[in-house]
């Protein structure tokens, strides 16, 4: 990590050609065992207490804790990424994480439960909430959109977006069953393996090369005070930047917050179905998410901010299908398969959105700012999810369910008319 160079492989005709350097497959690699790690572990935690406990309001409080670290460290990891060895961060963070889950499993007992998972998940989610950004910020130092016409960097963007669906597709169905035959400590297990192993990859295998410098930190807290003001100041003078993000940030308050705590209520208690198809679920929301970002990946121009209207109005319409199915008391596999199918579409239409203007955000962004602001912009976003969840969580409790989604659509649409200014605007510089 220690060269300043480029890539100095030819260019190919065809746009997505150079992307898959040995180094930027590796970084795919990697990014598919540690995410697999996190998301079987914060899968199987949060349901096992569910299932243990029956309350909504203490999963969506657990929830809304473990996310907190989450909004602290966002920014952190991006500094970090900016002035630091990528490389070894990562390591570091997935090996911090495979320590973490291995925490679990050598103390957990009954008595303590909530307070472990508690505890677990905020580690997980903390150290998953550094490594983000510094992978994030590691695709430009890897990809150069001038040798790929381009389109490099939102393909390249798309395809770490399609690795992440992948696991959070596969990891919830594989710990659903194995939470189901094997127990929580397998889990548990699976998830410290997957992190270790990344861990190894990573500091073995991957070379990424750094495209700018620092002065060396004389005091770290005035220094990361530094970063995150430079990344602000950066932010507010980009208004167009800054309105995608807060789009962002309402969809994970509105949608997103509402399905990680309304998803395994309604499956497992009104529906009166089995973790495993809990785990089904999760697997085909994230199949969705999966379709977006691949369908984004093959025909990058279709997707520009001025079709953020448009997406954020489809994924409010998806959310009345299970609505009203749950209003009209249909049958439990005809609500479980709406349910699952309008769900997955909506995600779809979120991670478009969400890949979309992180591509813009990268190829925006100058090289030295891209950590500090991907950091930023990723706890802005994050900041709601707590929020959304405490508050779902006790909704869920004292209210209708139908209610509570018509609610969502109703506030998803007007987050549409929010962003409709996006329809007159170009897509990010083309470089």
């Amino acid at each position: 990590m220690k060269g300043h160079t480029a890539m100095t492989s030819t260019p190919s005709q065809h746009p997505a050609a150079s992307i898959f350097t040995p180094a930027f497959v590796s970084l795919l690699l990697t990014e598919i065992l540690s995410s697999l790690g996190q998301v079987t572990l914060t899968f199987a935690l949060p349901l096992h207490l569910l299932n243990a406990t029956g309350s909504a309001s203490l999963y969506g409080i657990v929830a809304a804790l473990a996310l907190i670290p989450s909004v602290i460290l966002t920014p952190v990891g991006g500094a970090i990424a900016d002035r630091f060895d990528k490389r070894k961060a990562m390591a570091a963070l997935d090996a911090a994480s495979a320590c973490a889950a291995l925490s679990y499993a050598l103390f957990y007992s009954a008595s303590s439960m909530t307070l472990i998972t508690i505890v677990t998940m905020m580690l997980a989610y903390g150290f998953h909430a550094l490594y983000s950004p510094i992978v994030q910020a590691t695709v430009p130092c890897l990809v150069d959109p001038k040798r790929t016409s381009g389109e490099g960097l939102k393909r390249a963007t798309a395809l770490i977006t399609q690795v992440n669906s992948l696991t959070n597709m596969i990891g919830p169905v594989f710990a659903g069953m194995l939470l189901g035959f094997a127990g929580l400590k397998a889990v548990v297990l699976l998830s410290c393996g997957a992190c270790l192993i990344s861990s190894l990859w990573i500091f073995c295998f991957i070379h990424i090369p750094q495209l700018s410098t620092h002065s060396p930190m004389s005091n770290p807290f005035t220094s990361f005070a530094a970063d995150f003001a430079q990344a602000g100041k950066f932010l507010l003078s980009q208004r167009l930047l800054l309105a995608a993000n807060i789009v962002i940030a309402v969809a994970n308050l509105v949608f997103c917050a509402l399905l990680n705590v309304s998803l395994p209520y309604i499956v497992t208690h009104l529906l009166g179905l089995s973790n495993q198809m809990q785990g089904l679920t999760e697997g085909a929301i994230s199949t969705g998410g999966l379709a977006g970002a691949l369908l984004l990946s093959l025909k990058p121009k279709w997707f520009t901010l001025s079709h953020i209207p448009h997406l954020l109005g489809l994924s409010s319409l998806c959310l009345l299908p299970t609505a009203l199915a749950l209003f009209m008391h249909a049958p439990t596999i005809t609500t479980y398969a709406v349910l699952t199918l309008a769900t997955a579409g909506a995600m779809a239409c979120v991670q478009c959105i969400s890949v979309t203007i992180l591509a813009y955000e990268q190829g925006s962004t100058p090289p030295q700012l891209v950590g500090k602001v991907i950091g930023a912009t990723m706890a802005l976003a994050m900041a709601a999810m707590p929020l959304g969840q405490a508050v779902y969580g006790m909704l869920i409790d004292h209210l209708p369910m139908p209610a509570i989604m018509l609610a969502a659509a109703i506030l998803m649409a007007l987050t549409t008319l929010y962003a409709r200014p996006f329809i007159d605007t170009q897509d990010c510089p083309k470089s």
